[in-house]
């Protein structure tokens, strides 16, 4: 009986490893979805807190977009700054509060 214990738990092991589970509770938008959230008055527009971020970590934009993690909308904003450094800045996409900086550690 315990061999029959022992392969039922590995088999379940092995299978929750192979079943894909869903992002971890985030969902991207694109620009047509978070145009329809500006105009319901949901979030502020991106250009706002793209140029926020540009303010608190000078450098170039590498990317901007918009994700919903546990219930909020959040801005996701990357730059490179003049040390070659990526820095990932997020905000809350309804009033622009920043809500983490940190360098990117891909």
């Amino acid at each position: 009986m315990k061999r029959r214990g022992l392969l039922c738990g590995t088999i379940t092991a092995l299978a929750l490893m192979i079943v894909p589970f869903p992002a971890a509770a985030s969902e991207r938008y694109g620009p047509a979805e978070a145009a329809a959230l500006v105009k319901q008055g949901i979030i502020i527009p991106m250009k706002a807190v793209v140029a926020k971020a540009e303010k608190l970590k000078a450098g170039r934009l590498l990317e901007a977009d918009l994700r919903k993690k546990k219930g909020l909308y959040v801005y996701e904003v990357e730059i490179l700054d003049a040390a070659g450094i990526v820095w990932e800045l997020k905000f809350n996409a309804a009033n622009g509060e920043l809500l983490k900086m940190e360098e990117e550690n891909d």
